[in-house]
């Protein structure tokens, strides 16, 4: 597994999730971000930014239009080098740095306006 065990055997993220935020931050999970549901779901909490991160879809224009602050997507990849999926292996083929970037998201794939990139440090 991609964790080497660190979350045991029978890992669940919402069981995890719940340990993790103890109440303070919610976490709310939909099957497709871009479903009715998942829309009525953002119109009642009345949000006034949406955090993104490992969604395996775009998020519809609607959607990023009806959220007050915008979305904030956390990718993979240092933007705007490494764009799309397979950022991490592309970087270290490239020997490029590897790290992430939250940027803000636009009808575009990771071309938002970026609010900081970070880039991390392996040992050879």
């Amino acid at each position: 597994s991609r964790t080497n065990g660190k979350f045991g055997d029978s890992y669940d993220l919402n069981q995890f999730l719940k340990k993790l935020n103890d109440n303070t931050i919610p976490f709310y999970f939909v099957e497709n971000h871009n479903s009715d549901k998942a829309k009525i779901l953002y119109k009642n909490l009345d949000l006034d930014c949406l955090l993104n991160a490992g969604t395996p879809r775009k998020i519809s224009d609607i959607i990023l239009k009806s959220i007050q602050k915008g979305v904030v997507n956390i990718h993979p990849g240092i933007l705007p080098a490494y764009r799309g999926c397979s950022c991490v292996e592309w970087a270290i083929l490239n020997d490029d740095p590897v790290g992430n970037t939250a940027h803000f998201m636009d009808s575009g794939y990771d071309t938002g306006p970026i609010i900081l990139s970070e880039n991390y440090i392996f040992p050879k």
